[in-house]
């Protein structure tokens, strides 16, 4: 009886350790069976929530090593200018290492943060059903670090120490720390941002126009050469806006509200003829068609086989940051409209503008 006991404990030690190896080997896995970098788990950065019963937050692993990275969300921590700044990403389930995937980087509003901004855009669900890899990136704020962000993008701030933040070289480094970490397509990276993150958009199409093949700004009008240089080549865009904005009015003006001081913006209009200009196109639309309850007027037709061009939605809501549209649903759409999988870097740029008269 004595021997029958001593067997037994050595199968059942034989099975444990047989346990603990296959978790030990797990653990180095991710659920795609990539080994990742050195990570460690915690809620995504901000506040749970504006409403009661919403809560941006997710789990994110933290990425601090170089690795092959798979399906998931995580948060990278970054130093720029000094001071420490961080983007989430969400990988979509489809992600394979080593298959080259596109990348939209999504651009929160003034005084958002892009835990708020992946809640109410939708862009990874979207991530999941295209495959692409979505970005969110933090902006600052002379005292928050995770909520009441801003970017600079040539306003004159109110404070002065926001005026010296360099966020065209915090989004180049984003960039090529993605390219690093991820199979990223650097003729297929992205620009959306709704309101200040607009504003940055157009900015980055500016300033970055060597590494962003289009852009998809959303209620945020800036005109090429009004701020910075314009880009050195056509730029694919898709614009959305709604008539009824009073932050960036339509109609151009300084915005009823805002947190920045002598700002007048053009008007919609105006700025889509500049960039029409900008890219070669005629001024006026040459096709205009029903989308829904709006209609979709292209300024630039597509070459036959180009895949690569641009349309714009401007709907009747207000503006997007007071929650009485549903244009955050824009972000989605400026993917849905099938325009950008398939634009690259250094293709021409094609222009549209859609006039809404109603609500999408």
């Amino acid at each position: 009886m004595h021997g029958a006991n001593d067997c037994l404990s050595r199968l059942t030690r034989k099975r444990l350790s047989r346990i603990l190896l296959c978790l030990a080997v797990l653990t180095l896995f991710d659920g795609n069976g990539a080994m990742g970098g050195s990570e460690k788990a915690e809620l995504s950065p901000g506040p749970p929530g504006i409403m009661a019963g919403d809560d941006f937050r997710v789990t994110v692993q933290v990425i601090e090593g170089s690795g092959a990275y798979g399906a998931g969300e995580y948060v990278r921590y970054i130093e720029s200018q000094g001071r420490k700044r961080y983007y989430e990403v969400h990988v979509p389930r489809g992600y394979k290492d080593g298959r080259k995937t596109p990348v939209v980087l999504v651009l929160h509003g003034g005084s958002g943060f892009p835990g708020a901004q992946r809640y109410i855009s939708g862009m990874s669900q979207l991530a999941d059903r295209e495959d692409f890899i979505v970005v969110y990136p933090a902006g600052t704020h002379p005292w928050f670090t995770d909520r009441m962000l801003n970017w600079n993008v040539g306003w004159n701030h109110p404070n002065r120490k926001q005026n010296r933040v360099d966020d065209v070289a915090f989004i180049a480094m984003v960039i090529d720390d993605l390219e690093e970490l991820f199979a990223v397509d650097p003729k297929r990276i992205y620009v959306t941002g709704i309101s200040n993150g607009a504003h940055m958009a157009y900015r980055l199409a500016a300033k970055l126009s060597d590494r962003i093949a289009a852009i998809a700004p959303v209620a945020g009008q800036i005109a090429p050469g009004q701020l910075d240089p314009p880009p050195r080549r056509p730029i694919p865009i898709i614009h959305f806006h709604g008539r009824d904005d009073v932050w960036n009015p339509w109609e151009g003006g300084a915005p009823e509200k805002s947190g920045f001081t002598n700002v007048k913006v053009l008007p919609v209009t105006e700025v889509i003829a500049a960039w029409a200009k900008h890219n070669g196109c005629p001024a006026q639309p040459s096709i205009s068609k029903p989308v829904g309850n709006a209609v979709k007027s292209t300024l630039c037709p597509l070459p036959r086989g180009s895949g690569c061009g641009a349309v714009g939605i401007a709907g009747r809501w207000t503006h997007v940051a007071r929650g009485e549209g549903n244009g955050d649903r824009a972000n989605g759409q400026s993917w849905n409209f099938r325009v950008w999988p398939s634009c690259r870097h250094g293709q021409p740029g094609y222009l549209g503008v859609t006039i809404n008269v109603g609500v999408l």
